[in-house]
């Protein structure tokens, strides 16, 4: 991890002031961020990302969207649900962006849950064969213990994607709300380890 945060502040640091490259050295210190677990990267690229909105020019959209990327996985939902909602405003149909948005609302609480689900139900009406919105759809009827619905969405997700092991977890937390803990815990042992790499 280490090696990667130093390449990327030597790049940085050489980096030209073309602001698409600039967009694209964020994304990347984002993205290495999130795969090595590692916030100090996240935060960096945050930290760009805000010198980045002072000029936004036609990379507003996209902009606004890391944003909201980088909060929820800081978990600053507030600031992930804002960043949403003003690119919603102008690509209502993003299936990624409603789905990201519905994640967030999940995270609000039962207050924000309805909505939520309005959102993945249009992220999968949308694009019917992204296993990440029946993910995310089965997340959410799962907090509103509607465990039968949750269990058919996360059963599309795995029919589309048997490789993934998010979809198979998920899919255990359904089964232990569901009193199947036996199953649940088989599949966690099956599947975390893979989740972890």
């Amino acid at each position: 991890a280490q090696t990667v945060a130093d390449w990327i502040k030597e790049v940085s640091a050489n980096s030209s002031s073309d602001a698409q490259e600039r967009f694209a050295i964020m994304k990347s210190t984002f993205i290495a961020g999130q795969r090595l677990n590692d916030d100090e990267l996240v935060r960096q690229a945050q930290q760009n990302l805000s010198v980045l909105m002072q000029t936004p020019g036609p990379l507003k959209l996209d902009l606004l969207y890391a944003k909201g990327q980088i909060a929820q996985h800081l978990g600053q939902y507030d600031q992930a649900e804002a960043s949403y909602r003003e690119v919603l405003a102008s690509v209502p149909n993003n299936h990624l962006l409603l789905n990201n948005l519905a994640l967030v609302l999940v995270e609000r609480g039962e207050d924000a849950v309805n909505e939520a689900e309005q959102l993945a139900k249009k992220a999968t009406t949308l694009v019917d064969n992204d296993p990440i919105l029946f993910d995310t759809l089965a997340i959410v009827y799962l907090r509103k213990g509607q465990l039968n619905k949750a269990l058919a969405a996360i059963e599309k997700a795995i029919k589309l994607d048997q490789l993934s092991p998010a979809w198979r977890l998920t899919q255990a937390d359904i089964l232990e709300a569901m009193g199947d803990d036996q199953r649940a815990t088989t599949i966690r042992e099956r599947y975390a380890p893979k989740a972890q790499n």
